[in-house]
């Protein structure tokens, strides 16, 4: 199914040179009150929604808003896929570089426990538990003229970037 929707944006003259396939994600949705959520199970899933993802720069991960910037939703009736939307936003990434300090993975620890992070999910308790940090490439929803490098922070139903560069 990801190389049907590949096919199509590239039809359409638009799929970009910078797409991991092997980053491509498959939500299994559901139309519930004529709005998509997620399916709780194949069975009961009408549409699939294709997000694709960058490629990796400098080995580090691209990160976006909640969702890719680049999605379809297709839905399979007897079997033949049909794209029923589409969004469709792609940042050409500039290989232009400049070195900035960055920020320790305790200092951006310190900004979350602060609140000073853009929270993308977090669960319905006072606390989290954070499962993996890692440094990434956060292209926002509008266009930027440069990649902003954030410090990802993960956990059970938890996301969170905080600046990467330090302030100085």
């Amino acid at each position: 199914i990801t190389a049907e929707a590949s096919n199509f944006l590239d039809s359409l003259g638009v799929l970009p040179d910078d797409i991991d396939n092997t980053k491509t994600k498959i939500d299994l949705l559901s139309l519930t009150s004529s709005t998509l959520v997620k399916a709780t199970s194949i069975s009961r899933a009408n549409y699939l929604k294709i997000q694709f993802s960058q490629k990796d720069m400098n080995n580090m991960p691209i990160v976006y808003d909640q969702d890719s910037p680049m999605s379809l939703i297709i839905t399979l009736p007897q079997g033949s896929p049909i794209v029923v939307g589409a969004n469709y936003s792609h940042q050409e990434v500039s290989h232009d570089s400049s070195t900035y300090p960055l920020k320790t993975s305790q200092e951006a620890f310190d900004e979350l426990s602060n609140n000073k992070a853009y929270i993308l999910f977090a669960p319905a308790t006072d606390s989290v538990s954070v499962k993996k940090v890692y440094l990434a490439y956060y292209i926002p929803k509008t266009k930027a003229s440069y990649l902003l490098p954030v410090v990802v922070f993960e956990g059970e139903g938890f996301l969170a970037y905080v600046p990467g560069v330090k302030d100085e």
